[in-house]
């Protein structure tokens, strides 16, 4: 039986360009998991799709803040406020419906159908 052993090292909390190179990646990569998630959602039961939805863009808004502490997690926490969510779920909910397929909000491109 062989045993795993963990080392510990000092976290040294700054930002360098590494750091920077990998958020930036992991924040492009997350973003198109979610775009290809969206475009599934529309495949869940009805009563399914709401909170699903408030996840993604949630988790979604939890990016931009990563993003505007210019990936700095050390220093900023980046989270989503509860106010804030409160206010995601009225597009969240738009987002859900058929009529958002026809006429999608501001800045966003109709979901195209999975393949």
């Amino acid at each position: 039986m062989s045993s795993i052993r963990i080392v510990l090292f000092p976290l040294v909390r700054t930002v360098c360009c590494a750091l920077l190179t990998l958020c930036f990646w992991q924040i492009e990569r997350a973003r198109k998991y979610y775009a290809r998630a969206r475009r599934g959602i529309r495949m869940l039961a009805p009563e399914s799709r709401l909170p699903v939805q408030a996840s993604l863009d949630c988790y979604s808004q939890i990016l931009d803040k990563i993003e505007l502490n210019n990936y700095d997690n050390f220093k900023l926490r980046a989270y989503v406020s509860k106010e804030e969510k409160m206010m995601t779920i009225p597009a969240s909910w738009y987002r859900t419906t058929d009529f958002s397929q026809m006429l999608p909000l501001w800045g966003e491109q109709p979901v195209k159908k999975m393949e």
